[in-house]
Order: C-alpha cells, then sequence, then structure tokens
C-alpha cells in the first residue's frame, strides 16, 4: 500500500528485502529470528536472544515461511474501494512506524473504515486481548 502512494516508511525497505527471504520452502534460520524481530523492536540496548519470548520464537521460526507473499501480492484498488462493509483496523500502540503507517494507509482506501489504537506491539490483539474484545465488540455494535 505504500508502495502505490511512492512512501516508504523507516525500516520498511529493510522489512521487505528481508520478507522475500520467508519464501514457503525457505529454511529459517536463528539469524533470520534474530534479524527479523530486531526490525520490529529497536534491540540496540539489549540481547534479542535474552527476551523472555526468544524461545517461542525459535520454536515457532518456520511460521515466517510465506511471509514473502506479503511482499509479492499486488492490490486491485479497484476491488478495495468497491468493497462497502464497515471495516475495522486495529493497531498497537507499539507497532513499528512502518505498520502504523500502512495501517493509515489502508483505512484511507476503505469507504467505511474504523480504526483503533490498542496497548501493544505488532501482535496486541494477541497480547492484550480484553482490549482487543472490547474495541471489537464496540465496532460490531
Amino acid at each position: 500500500m505504500a508502495e502505490i502512494k511512492n512512501e516508504s516508511p523507516d525500516g520498511m525497505k529493510k522489512m521487505q528485502e528481508l520478507s522475500k527471504q520467508f519464501a514457503p520452502q525457505a529454511e529459517i534460520t536463528d539469524n533470520m529470528v534474530m534479524q527479523f524481530r530486531c526490525d520490529l523492536m529497536n534491540c540496540d540496548s539489549f540481547d534479542i536472544r535474552k527476551h523472555p519470548l526468544w524461545t517461542t520464537w525459535i520454536k515457532q521460526k518456520n511460521r515466517l515461511r510465506g511471509l514473502s507473499a506479503v511482499d509479492n501480492y499486488q492490490i486491485d484498488l479497484k476491488k478495495l474501494h468497491q468493497f462497502q462493509k464497515p471495516v475495522l483496523i486495529v493497531t498497537g500502540t507499539q507497532t513499528v512506524p512502518f505498520h502504523k503507517r500502512i495501517d493509515e494507509l489502508l483505512a484511507a482506501e476503505f469507504s467505511f473504515s474504523q480504526t483503533a489504537n490498542i496497548q501493544g506491539g505488532h501482535a496486541a490483539i494477541n497480547t492484550n486481548p480484553i482490549e482487543f474484545i472490547d474495541t471489537l465488540l464496540k465496532f460490531l455494535k
């Protein structure tokens, strides 16, 4: 979406290049997980391998396979504009800037979009389920 608007928020190009490596048949290494997580978090002041979720991320590293599809997907704005149902776009308050900007651009493309910011990072809907469910219920009313 940002590419369509000829924008490149900080960190987006770096994430696109890394994501290209996450093809369905790719062997995901610990170093790739480290780079991915450090692109989503600022690892300048701490060792990402000491993060409380590091072991979980390594166990789940193969979930990164297929992320290359995100960068390869070509959006059809005509179809997007024809979608006439309400859309809720949820963004974590600590989500990296380029993801926040993508959510802003996406919200502008839907005729009936509503945005919500909930406490947390990129996975805020999972890490803060109570606030997400509350937000979702308000949206559904």
